[in-house]
């Protein structure tokens, strides 16, 4: 099962989540909506999250799970407001507004199949014809006709139609090859295969439940797989994507990627798995279950790697709470451990399968020690010193994951090392700075230790832990 992440979006943060609910930043506002799948607890409180929402759903059922509620504002918070998402050539821009129904008007883990279909357009070298089957308030649409596809925008809904229109005109796409149809999407389906219409990429967005515009109800769960078929017999002779997308519960990604193979009659890389996003506060994540066809999309974790990601949010975010240093104090505390991650990874590296498990854990452990003592006011020699201390009692560190997977050592090594950065500050804290070896001696060792630590112990799970392991009774 694959997994893609969703990019970097500076108008969208995931603040904080819980208790059936979302914290969430869109642009400049925060909002504050139910979210059934949110079944942990919050790591924020509650007068935090009521300080922060500018715009919250109070729920109109006593049941937590319920999504039915009403938007309550602030006077500041406006009706409608604009965000954008940049990615290589695109630029994107969406009008957001509070529905009834609790959305705003974009879904942001969409990012990720943006770029990735958007990618594919650009390198196909001939013309592409998408069908973008409920689609919403166009943000798929958009993303393909900015990559240059013609596209076919199919929603029951008149007023969200009426949004994808205008905000297609505020990317400057008023005359790109775009139609509108408002109608039953399986309905339009079928009269396509009438038609004998074909397409080279498909975009299925469907909700767990709907209506359509007479009235029709169904449910995902019911006629997916239907729905599935019928569309694949819309594909062109090449075609280039096939995406489905799923919030519903019930169809987990296996499901889906399976039902997707097994309808569309073509030759292709099949795959199925979750879209994440990381959560700002508390490193939880939201899943969406996702099945395409085309090719693979990479995505990976860097603070300063997937492995090592625990150490810098860890110690950040104790410090945040314990000490009640300010949101500003704690992004730049951010950018210096950016520093320390950087230079090593210009002049060394902080890859596992390069240089074993010191270039992982033991520049995220410089990075937060780094980042801890700018925070207690350091100097810049004391920095260097913190920083120095965390990646130096690391030298040697093997890279050597049971089974392959980033869970035994990894998550142990991630909280031992959040503590050593901890140390580290405080022992630079109680001297002037001055040391005998530098943080970029330290690195330069580092990458020799790698170059001669044995294959085994890089990240190919044939040594060490890894090839001793035994489950414990």
């Amino acid at each position: 099962m694959s997994q893609l992440l969703t990019p970097t979006i500076p108008d969208y943060e995931l603040i904080d989540s819980g208790d059936f609910e979302k914290l969430e930043r869109f642009g400049r506002y925060i909002t504050r909506r139910p979210e059934p799948q949110a079944i942990w607890h919050r790591t924020l409180s509650e007068q935090k999250w009521r300080e922060m929402a500018d715009a919250s759903v109070l729920r109109t059922s006593s049941s937590k799970s319920d999504e039915r509620g009403e938007w309550h504002l602030r006077p500041q918070m406006p009706d409608r407001w604009i965000v954008a998402y940049d990615y290589k050539q695109m630029h994107l821009k969406m009008r957001l507004a509070l529905t009834s129904f609790k959305h705003v008007g974009i879904f942001p883990e969409q990012a990720a199949n943006w770029d990735w279909f958007s990618d594919l357009i650009r390198k196909a070298g001939r013309p592409i014809k998408v069908l973008n089957l409920f689609a919403y308030t166009g943000g798929a649409t958009i993303a393909a006709a900015a990559a240059g596809a013609s596209v076919v925008h199919v929603d029951a809904a008149k007023g969200m139609v009426a949004q994808a229109k205008e905000n297609a005109a505020l990317c400057g796409l008023t005359d790109a090859s775009i139609r509108y149809i408002v109608d039953d999407c399986k309905k339009f389906v079928e009269r396509e295969i009438r038609r004998g219409h074909k397409y080279d990429g498909i975009i299925m967005d469907p909700p767990s439940y709907g209506r359509g515009p007479g009235g029709e109800v169904w449910k995902l769960e019911e006629c997916a797989y239907e729905l599935i078929s019928l569309a694949a017999k819309v594909l062109s002779d090449d075609p280039l994507f096939f995406l489905v997308n799923s919030y519903t519960t019930g169809l987990a990604p296996a499901t889906m990627g399976y039902m997707v193979a097994t309808a569309v009659k073509t030759e292709g890389t099949f795959e199925a798995g979750e879209n994440t996003f990381t959560c700002g506060t508390c490193g939880d994540t939201y899943t969406e279950e996702i099945a395409a066809l085309g090719h693979k999309h990479e995505a990976v974790v860097t603070a300063p790697t997937c492995g090592s990601c625990g150490v810098v949010p860890g110690v950040l975010y104790h410090l945040w709470k314990s000490r009640a240093f300010s949101e500003q104090r704690i992004l730049k505390a951010l950018a210096t451990a950016a520093l320390f991650g950087n230079v090593v990874k210009t002049n060394a590296s902080i890859s596992g399968a390069e240089v074993g498990c010191q270039g992982e854990v033991g520049v995220a452990c410089a990075m937060a020690s780094a980042a801890a003592n700018q925070l207690f006011g350091g100097s810049p020699a004391q920095i260097e010193y913190a920083a120095e201390m965390g990646l130096e009692h690391h030298l040697g560190m093997t890279c050597d994951p049971v089974c392959g997977l980033v869970q035994i050592p990894c998550i142990e090594r991630n909280a031992y090392a959040a503590a050593r950065a901890l140390d580290a500050n405080i022992y630079s804290s109680f001297t002037d700075g001055v040391h005998r070896v530098s943080f970029d001696k330290v690195v330069e060792v580092m990458k020799q230790t790698g170059h001669d630590l044995p294959s085994l112990y890089k990240e190919t799970s044939e040594g060490g832990l890894a090839k001793d392991y035994r489950q414990m009774s």
